[in-house]
Formats: structure tokens, sequence, C-alpha cells
């Protein structure tokens, strides 16, 4: 099934069995006659089951058992495709079971194959007394691999979690004042993206205000915006169990003053030129390098102290990472985010960032919110 024929499908009992046919075929590839997920993203993304306990087994030929308990039967009848449902107090060892038999009957393989990333040692070796240790197989990756292709409706629910993000921002910072505190605004912006109707908040809202905005990851305080201060605000909505991600950059109580404009210009314009060269087939590590160029051209390369970006959807933070390290590609249908940044320890910085899906002909920016250094409060 191509990204293409996936996005064809509407149907979810379709949708869910057209994913299971790629990661089969991922599958089938490595000689895995069956498959254990055991991710709840996965298994959700696989079968529409969001239950919080449950092991999806799914043979060569993309049918699908769901193993979950009691609490959870309604659940799953109501939302899976799977096409059977098991009822276990064990569902690791039960969909173990389940899994080493289709293993055994199909023509493709009989290695099992299960999430090494996501198993812990304590279930991998409850998995080494239901299947014979030489069939288990080891995969990373399988799955998110066949995620990064969104398709128009997932697409789509991005999208709106960035139009309701962004409408709370805008309400948000109308109405900061100086002496607000970063952990006040913060929980102000969830409430927002809440009332216009968010299921939550993407992640942990990061408000982070005069020297703090020089911390890439500040866990917003009870620290008072100040006039003059960079504010830096990192945030998304999650909507359909689908996230957004956006930062702005803001200045607090007058007008930006020349050094500011300058960071603020300088991100800016890394940022812009990033956007620029993102299509699908490029290796993922070009527009990383691109912003890094850019901001060193001004002597501020030793600033960015972060990748260029992530893969977003049903996680925050999944495939690609954007780094200098990074090996695959960009593919068409990959929603990902865009955000250089500066950062200037004791006096403050900026990051501008924007979530994009990737084309064949280049990237449409699924969040508008300006990006000007604007003034607030």
């Amino acid at each position: 099934m191509t990204a293409s024929e996936l996005n064809l499908i509407k149907n979810p009992q379709q949708q869910h069995h057209a994913r299971r046919v790629a990661v089969c075929r991922h599958a089938q590839k490595m000689g895995i006659g069956a498959l254990l997920v055991t991710t709840p993203v996965n298994i959700f993304y696989l079968s529409g089951f969001s239950g919080s306990n449950g092991v999806l087994a799914l043979c060569a030929n993309a049918e699908a058992t769901l193993v979950t308990d009691r609490r959870y039967e309604l659940h799953a009848r109501h939302e899976t495709t799977a096409d059977h449902v098991l009822l276990e107090r064990d569902a690791l060892a039960q969909a173990a079971q389940v899994a080493g038999n289709l293993a055994a009957a199909t023509a493709h393989g009989s290695q099992v194959g299960f999430e090494a990333e996501h198993l812990t040692v304590a279930q991998f070796q409850q998995l080494r007394g239901t299947v014979s240790p030489e069939l288990l197989s080891p995969t990373t990756g399988i799955v998110a691999e066949v995620r990064r292709h969104k398709d128009p409706e997932e697409i789509d629910t991005i999208a709106r979690a960035c139009q309701i993000a962004e409408a709370a921002l805008a309400e948000v910072v109308s109405d900061i004042r100086i002496g607000d505190q970063e952990v006040q605004i913060a929980r102000q912006l969830e409430f927002a993206m809440l009332r216009l109707g968010a299921d939550d908040k993407a992640f942990a809202t990061i408000v982070a205000a005069g020297a703090h905005s020089a911390v890439p990851h500040h866990v917003p305080t009870a620290a008072p915006v100040q006039t003059g201060d960079l504010l830096k605000i990192d945030f998304g909505a999650k909507l359909g169990h689908y996230h957004s991600d956006i930062t702005r950059t803001f200045v607090v109580g007058r007008d930006p003053d020349t050094e500011q404009l300058a960071i603020h210009a300088a991100v800016a314009d890394a940022a812009e030129r990033a956007r620029a060269v993102v299509r699908a087939g490029l290796p993922a590590e070009v527009p990383y390098r691109v912003a890094r160029e850019s901001l060193d051209a001004v002597g501020w390369a030793q600033n960015f102290t972060h990748g260029l970006g992530h893969g977003v959807g049903l996680e925050i933070h999944e495939a690609p990472i954007m780094t200098a390290v990074t090996t695959s590609r960009l593919v068409t249908g990959d929603v990902i985010t865009v955000e250089p940044g500066a950062y200037f320890p004791g006096r403050g910085g900026v990051r501008i960032e924007d979530t994009l899906v990737v084309t064949e002909s280049g990237a449409r920016a699924l969040s508008s919110y300006p990006r000007a250094l604007a003034r607030v409060g």
C-alpha cells in the first residue's frame, strides 16, 4: 500500500487495515511472521483502540487480534477494528501465544517481532517464557515509519489543532500585563485552548520571560514578566489524538530594542531558509544545516543548541528528527516542525517554530500566527 493509496481511504475499518498491510510488508522483509505491538499509540494507529492496557498481535496477512482486560471490554468492542478481541488479565502473555501460533502458520517467516523500544526487560523475560527465545526478533520503528505518511484526515486534524492553539494565543497575549507570572500565562493559554475545542494541551506549555527565555525547555515559574523582557511561548493543542506545536517570541511592555530585533531577525531568516528547502526526498539533515549556516553567517551558530525540528502526529515528538546526524529522508505526508533558536544565557533567547506538512514540491505551513517580534503588555 503506497502513501497515495493510504490517502484515498476514509472508512476506519479500511484505513486501519491498509495501515496494517503497510506494517506487515515491512515486517515480512525481516522474516517476521507475526508482530507484537505494545506501544499504545501504535495500537491506536493500527486498530483504533485507545485504552491504556492492550497488546495487538498482527500476522503477515494483516489479521489483527487485540488482547486487553475486562475493564476495557465495551471500550474495545466500540472502538477497535481488530479482527478479534480477547479479554485476558495477562494481555502480553496471551498476545504472545497468539503471535507465536500465527508466526508458525505463515509462509513469510516464523519469527515473532516485538517493539524493542517499548518493551521493558521484565516484559521481555515474560515473552521468553511464552515464545521460544530463538524465535523472538526485536524491531525498531516499523510502525513509526508507516505513521510518517499522514493522510488528509490526519493533516486536517493537526491543522485544526494549530488553529485552536493560535486562537488561544491571540486571546492570551492581548491580555498580558506587567507582573503576570509565567505559570499564570501558561495556565491561561491551556484553559483557552480547552475552551476553544482542544481535547488537551499537546505537551507541557513553555512560557519563559527575560533570562529564562535563554533556556530552550524552561519550566514556567512564578517569576513575573517585566518591561523589556523577551517572552518565549512554546505550546500546542491536542485534538482527536493529534498534536500541534508552535513557538512565538514577544517583547513585554515596550517596543523591541536593537539587539532584540537583530536576534529575532537572524532566527526568522534561519527559519525561512529552512522552510524554503523542505520537500519530499530531501535528506532530513539538510534543513538543519541550512538553518545553522544562516545563523553562522551572523556569528550565532553556537547559540543554536538543539535540532531544527521533529515529526508531529499522534506523538508530539516522532520521526523524523532533523539534526546534523539524521540519516533518513523527508517523505510525502511528513508533518514536521521547523524551530531554530538563538539563546544567550543571562540575557534571553528567541525561537520561532511552525508546524508544516511535507509535499513533493515543498512544505505547506499548518500554523500561520504572525512571526514578527510583537510587543505585548
